[in-house]
């Protein structure tokens, strides 16, 4: 019996390069090649050898020895069944072994958007322009770090108040700006420095580009300057934008669109309609 060596197939490679054709983020692709790969050098079997309790085994193995939460477990779950998926459909293989190989129950914790007071709280943090601007564009377009990353200034239109975003899935979306981060990000244009066409960028020489690591430091380091008490994230501010929207009468369906989600199912995970609005029309409507 020849040991079976290679600690990520050609299969494997080719599922990668297909995802990337369908619009994946590097990172993304990044994190399935880790699973997978971590996955077929536990196994040592090619693909097309794998069973159902090969995935269980290694599920139970990597918990063992790593002690990961179920949530992450269940991540690497989902990323190994995916593949098996995909190479069934295909017809690669002759069998899914995934499709048997039931998800791990976790506790899913609700995403906690900020309250009105938190995030005058933010504002009132900010102890710069850029860092001010930063903070009123995530919030007001409700983008995400990647797609702020890549703005250029030449991607608003300051007289319709709208902004290109370029982002997840390698899609085109428009957002918008409010009058807050309009004043913001006028007055950080008037002292922004360095050559570069990038909209936000370092307060030093050579003044380069932000990255995703430099705002997410931007709004942790804004969070513990402020009286909040829970972490604030980027992410946290989307959460915020939608919750908002939708709690002052914006329709799902245009907070989806807002938030440059293909389903709308998508965005009630980030839109908590909160229970005094709840109460509120219940008082209205339920007489």
């Amino acid at each position: 019996l020849i040991p079976y060596t290679s600690t990520l197939p050609e299969l494997v490679k080719t599922y990668l390069v297909v995802k990337k054709t369908e619009g994946l983020s590097d990172g993304t692709l990044d994190n399935y090649m880790r699973i997978l790969k971590l996955f077929f050098k536990w196994a040592q079997k090619p693909p097309e050898k794998i069973e159902a309790n090969d995935i269980r085994m290694f599920i139970y193995d990597y918990q063992k020895h790593r002690n990961v939460s179920d949530r992450t477990l269940d991540k690497y779950r989902e990323t190994i069944c995916w593949f098996f998926h995909w190479a069934h459909n295909e017809e690669y293989i002759s069998k899914n072994p995934g499709r048997s190989v039931k998800a791990i129950k976790h506790e899913v914790k609700e995403r906690s958007a900020l309250s009105q007071l938190e995030l005058e709280y933010l504002r009132k943090a900010c102890s710069n322009n850029r860092d001010r601007a930063v903070l009123e564009f995530l919030y007001s377009t409700g983008c995400r770090v990647s797609e702020l990353v890549g703005v250029k200034e030449e991607d608003i239109n300051w007289a319709d108040k709208t902004v290109h975003l370029f982002g997840k899935g390698k899609k085109h979306r428009t957002s918008f700006i409010n009058a807050k981060c309009e004043v913001a990000l006028k007055e950080y244009l008037k002292e922004k420095k360095g050559e570069s066409d990038k909209l936000f960028v370092g307060m030093r020489a050579p003044y380069n580009e932000l990255s995703k690591a430099a705002i997410e430091k931007i709004i942790r380091d804004l969070s513990e300057q402020s009286r909040i008490s829970k972490r604030v994230t980027p992410h946290i501010l989307r959460h915020t934008t939608a919750t908002q929207a939708v709690n002052n009468g914006m329709a799902i369906e245009d907070v989806s669109s807002l938030l440059g989600h293909a389903n709308v199912n998508t965005t009630m995970i980030y839109a908590k309609v909160s229970k005094t609005k709840v109460h509120n029309e219940h008082m209205r409507c339920v007489i």
